[in-house]
């Protein structure tokens, strides 16, 4: 693995990390609850939505990569009740699947493809190079994985610190 995306590399296990510490105790009935009454995102679409950007990121690595979160969890597309969404136990294991998925792919990436200039339609904002997309997909990641965590507080759950500690205690 390149020295450059080393840092990133680690940055998305602290995501996977996070991931599994925030929705590993989450039944479906609370995956779904809005927690802004009937309106904004919830646990489950916020899952979605990350499984989306990492589908794009691997389709930036593997073009022949299919993405079928896009319809239901784009950033333009907005949240609903949940009742479509997948269980939120199948969104943990598609997230750990891709998380594989993504860590082979940029494994034989090296320093020249990360600089190169990318004219790719599908670089989230208009980032210059692969190493651009990976730092934006990295400060992605942790915006809503701190939302989870406000989620969850507001979901009167464990708050993230405290599941957290007890990991590490073990």
């Amino acid at each position: 693995m390149s020295d450059l995306i080393r840092p990133v590399a680690e940055s998305l296990r602290i995501s996977d990390f996070f991931m599994e510490l925030m929705t590993g105790d989450l039944t479906n009935d609370l995956a779904v609850m809005r927690v802004r009454d009937t309106e904004g995102p919830s646990i489950s679409w916020v899952v979605g939505h990350l499984l989306n950007g990492r589908c794009e990121l691997l389709k930036l690595l593997d073009p022949e990569a299919e993405n079928p979160y896009a319809e239901r969890f784009d950033r333009l597309v907005a949240a609903t009740d949940g009742s479509d969404y997948p269980d939120i136990a199948d969104l943990r294991t598609s997230w750990h699947e891709l998380s594989g998925r993504v860590f082979r792919a940029l494994e034989p990436v090296g320093d020249q493809q990360l600089v190169a200039p990318i004219e790719e339609v599908g670089a989230p904002h208009a980032e210059k190079n692969l190493l651009g997309v990976l730092v934006y997909v990295v400060w992605h990641e942790t915006y809503h994985i701190g939302q989870i965590g406000t989620m969850r507080t507001r979901l009167r759950l464990t708050p993230t610190i405290d599941r957290a500690i007890e990991v590490w205690s073990a």
